[in-house]
């Protein structure tokens, strides 16, 4: 993007920022308020790596800041081998928070331990080059037990998700209550959650078969066998590892993101006090993942998959070699986003601020607040105008356009 379209942008956040103060200020002058904003830290929504554009890239990650927390095992979500727990029908005896937070860590923990120890038998066993290519077979099962097992524990996560917002909104807390323990949500499913499945597994188990199969083995064996045999075997192991890789990182980002909406959908009606619509969001998200999988059961279908197999055979076809294939240059910086995120973050706590003032009967109290929330303005403002230094890809400067237009369009709304 360039800096002048990036200042442009920064330029109409500060305006529309002073025009929704304005705005409120002038609704309020009868009772002379001040409006302040209450900001509660979180972390950033995903961050995201790059994989390699062609056979000769090196595989270059940055792994997501996690955030750890103490968490104890439950025997109610072991994941076995042989088990396929369904999205809409996670069952957990957990009756308390702090139980499902047990929970969610154990299957998350079980899941990665799996696909791990079968991996680290599948690398002891297939360690030269003649072993892979009899074996091909063992290792493109294990890149699909990968994709699947990857994509059941996310639609499980998103089934916790729903779990915990039925379990807090239902208590007998107050709504400040409620409003702080929606974070062991996010704290646990999205943050905490979310950043270990992509370490282990997207960033983990994926990155070591590149290392230990494309650039190791294959790598090492080019005098092996002949130039063409040798050049298609590892073609083929690229493709079987960036399809997967790039299957893995849009289930993987889809959760996140329907989780992190769900999240703060719930936690601004909530902070509006109103629990009857927080409910119904409950229920509108429950109805998503209903028809979530009913979409799984259908592409289940033999006669749905065969047709989706071809399809899928028919875009490879296309894109066989690495240098012509899509690569994931589309994937959006991981500081970037991380970076976005945390600025949208500001201005959904601002707007759900401002319109909690608007109906105030007594804004005066909000006056002490006032101060600290200019001072954070001003800190992101600087922040986002610091953006204009760096380089950003053409799915940075979408995603840049993305955030900065929903802000855009929400301060609208507070400034009418």
């Amino acid at each position: 993007m360039k800096k002048s379209k990036k200042k442009l942008m920064c330029t109409v956040l500060a305006m529309l920022m002073i025009a929704s103060c304005s705005s409120v200020l002038s609704g309020c002058q009868s009772n002379s308020g001040t409006q302040t904003s209450t900001t509660s830290t979180v972390s950033s929504q995903p961050s995201e790596t790059s994989t390699p554009k062609d056979e000769s890239s090196e595989v270059e990650e940055s792994s997501e800041p996690s955030k750890t927390e103490s968490s104890k095992d439950n025997t109610e979500s072991s994941v076995s081998e042989n088990s396929k727990t369904e999205n809409s029908s996670v069952s957990t005896d957990a009756n308390s928070v702090e139980q499902l937070n047990e929970v969610v860590e154990k299957d998350v923990a079980d899941t990665i331990e799996l696909l791990t120890k079968e991996y680290e038998q599948i690398k002891a066993d297939i360690n030269t080059y003649d072993k892979y290519v009899k074996n091909t077979d063992k290792v493109e099962a294990f890149y699909a037990k990968v994709k699947d097992k990857h994509k059941e524990l996310c639609d499980r996560m998103r089934t916790y998700s729903l779990k915990y917002a039925e379990m807090i909104i239902s208590s007998d807390s107050s709504n400040d209550d409620k409003y702080e323990e929606l974070d062991e949500l996010f704290d646990n499913v999205y943050d905490d959650g979310g950043d270990q499945i992509f370490d282990e597994i997207y960033d983990g188990i994926l990155d070591d078969m590149f290392k230990d199969f494309y650039d190791g083995i294959l790598d090492d064996s080019k005098d092996t066998s002949s130039y063409d045999e040798w050049w298609d075997t590892r073609s083929n192991e690229y493709d079987n590892w960036s399809d997967t890789r790039s299957d893995v990182y849009d289930d993987w980002s889809d959760f996140r993101s329907d989780v992190y909406d769900f999240w703060s959908d719930l936690r601004s009606e909530v902070f509006d006090d109103d629990i009857e619509k927080a409910k119904k969001k409950i229920e509108k998200f429950k109805e998503k993942l209903s028809k979530q999988e009913s979409s799984k059961q259908e592409s289940s279908n033999p006669e749905s998959s065969k047709e989706e197999s071809s399809k899928e055979e028919s875009s490879k076809q296309e894109s066989k070699k690495p240098e012509s294939s899509k690569s994931d240059s589309g994937l959006v910086t991981p500081s970037f986003k991380e970076a976005m995120d945390s600025y949208e973050k500001f201005f959904d706590e601002y707007i759900a601020f401002m319109k909690k003032y608007k109906e105030s009967e007594n804004p005066l109290d909000m006056m002490s607040e006032y101060s600290d929330y200019m001072t954070q303005y001003a800190e992101t403002m600087q922040k986002m105008g610091e953006l204009e230094n760096e380089e950003l890809t053409d799915a940075d400067t979408a995603y840049y356009i993305e955030v900065t237009t929903r802000i855009n369009k929400k301060l609208l709304e507070v400034a009418q």
